[in-house]
């Protein structure tokens, strides 16, 4: 059975903030996406699963400001106290098309590369995912080296939202796991 996708803003049975068309407005609107752009190269399901996708990962990679509208509804947006970088109140009521725009970045960025096994790749972190964040930790003389920011070796929600998106999200919440670690003696 083919996916289908649910766009209504707040629904109970939603699950993505993006339809393809928002999506392909915005690909429009930006260099190197050509391949969500051609039909011949990704196909209307595939597009379907990687806006669903995305918005999943979202919801779990990103601790939203604010509370949600309903406990109806299937999707962690919309939210009451919201406010944007300014400090004005986020009107939640109608879809705002930062949330639509992330959800398309990111779909794209699912569709070229596989983030979650980079993510999820350990090699190179002592096999361990204790160590997440860092690459060495030492007690004599105390050496802490974080892995923060390395592409490959580190499984935490930071390899998994590309920048391009988290940007246009970080007014509106943070990051889960963002890297922070607390030291206990």
């Amino acid at each position: 059975m083919a996916l289908i996708l649910n766009a209504t803003w707040g629904s109970s049975s939603a699950n993505s903030y993006c339809t393809v068309v928002e999506a392909a407005a915005y690909h429009e609107s930006r260099y190197h996406t050509s391949d969500w752009l051609d039909a011949g190269v990704t196909t209307t399901a595939m597009k379907n699963a990687s806006l669903v996708w995305a918005t999943s990962l979202i919801d779990q990679l990103f601790k939203w400001d604010g509370t949600k509208f309903s406990q109806a509804q299937a999707l962690a947006c919309p939210r009451y106290g919201v406010y944007d970088i300014d400090s004005w109140p986020v009107d939640m009521i109608n879809k705002p098309a930062w949330i639509a725009n992330a959800t398309a970045e990111y779909a794209y960025w699912l569709l070229q590369e596989d983030l979650i096994s980079s993510a999820n790749d350990v090699s190179g972190s002592a096999g361990s995912s204790d160590l997440t964040g860092f690459k060495e930790i030492k007690v004599g003389s105390i050496t802490l080296k974080s892995s923060i920011g390395e592409s490959k070796g580190e499984s935490s929600a930071v390899n998994m939202l590309p920048v391009s998106v988290f940007l246009i999200l970080k007014p509106y919440g943070t990051m889960y796991n963002s890297g922070q670690r607390k030291i206990i003696r």
